[in-house]
């Protein structure tokens, strides 16, 4: 790296250089400094090349790559909407997490009414951004402004029906607080109704009324939820485990002959739409490929 480096700085000094050959050397001397973690030797260059060229895209495609390494979350915005103006492209959700992470930033700095400011700026600029409601949820909570945590997540049920089962235990939790826990059931059943492909929603309503002793119902959902994905373990068991309740023994036979079978082959939850990312958990930043708002269930 150390020999790359040194050739593409030995042709940028040369006299009388071509503009385009020189410009192409000061892109690959910063690709050279980024690669070998040298990131302030990096972004200086890059924005070199981008000063020579207001139009390289790749210069700040790759600085933006940089401030999100560094955490520069404001940095990295100016950048990606400079991006946005270059494609003339409009990706709103992309913009919003960038401000939710920036918010986050400033949270965990103590700059309270900053972050909300700045959570709130995320929501206007793109109001299905998911990250930015629970973030924004969780601080009113912590607070025990709990009918206001209530509020800002039932949003996301609103404009992301996809993603209500993110907000469902936090919601348990503010209503516990409030004492209107009975109150979840009308949430879990008006989602469903909004979704009626939202896994998430029937087996959590599933749950419910297994624990209201409701089976039929229970057993109700958790077979929606199948129908919804056939190969879905957690369905299969909690169906099983509903109609054990029941003392329908052959059923459940039936279940756990699926559910070997399920086991028998590879079982992802989360896995990235770009690049094919795996995780048990929900990301908003792929870790891999670092595109935003990719992962699917």
């Amino acid at each position: 790296m150390g020999r790359a480096i040194r050739i593409h700085q030995s042709i940028i000094v040369r006299p009388a250089l071509d503009k385009k050959i020189k410009i192409q050397a000061y892109f690959d001397l910063a690709l050279d400094y980024q690669k070998a973690g040298l990131f302030d030797s990096a972004i200086e260059t890059f924005q070199t090349v981008i000063k020579l060229d207001p139009r390289h895209l790749q210069a700040y495609r790759h600085l933006e790559k940089i401030f999100e390494e560094e955490k520069s979350w404001e940095k990295a915005f100016e950048i990606q909407k400079q991006i946005q103006k270059l494609t003339k492209s409009k990706d709103t959700i992309i913009l919003a997490h960038l401000q939710t992470e920036r918010a986050k930033a400033l949270q965990e700095e103590g700059r309270s009414e900053e972050a909300i400011r700045t959570y709130r700026k995320a929501l206007q600029i793109d109001p299905k951004c998911v990250d930015a409601y629970l973030h924004l949820g969780d601080y009113y909570h912590e607070r025990k402004k709990f009918s206001k945590a209530i509020e800002i997540w039932e949003g996301v049920a609103e404009r992301t029906p996809e993603y209500a089962f993110l907000t469902y235990k936090r919601l348990e939790n503010a209503y516990y607080e409030l004492g209107r826990y009975e109150e979840m059931e009308r949430i879990y059943q008006r989602n469903a109704e909004r979704n009626p492909g939202d896994l998430q929603t029937h087996l959590v309503l599933g749950d419910h009324y297994s624990r209201k002793g409701d089976l039929t119902a229970a057993i109700e959902e958790f077979q929606e939820a199948i129908k919804i994905r056939p190969d879905c373990i957690e369905a299969h068991q909690k169906l099983g485990e509903a109609l054990l309740k029941e003392q329908n023994l052959e059923a459940v036979k039936q279940e756990m002959k699926i559910l070997v079978e399920i086991f028998s082959t590879k079982y992802l939850f989360y896995h990235c739409g770009e690049c094919g990312f795996e995780s048990k958990h929900i990301l908003w930043h792929c870790p891999q490929c670092r595109a935003w708002d990719t992962f699917l269930h």
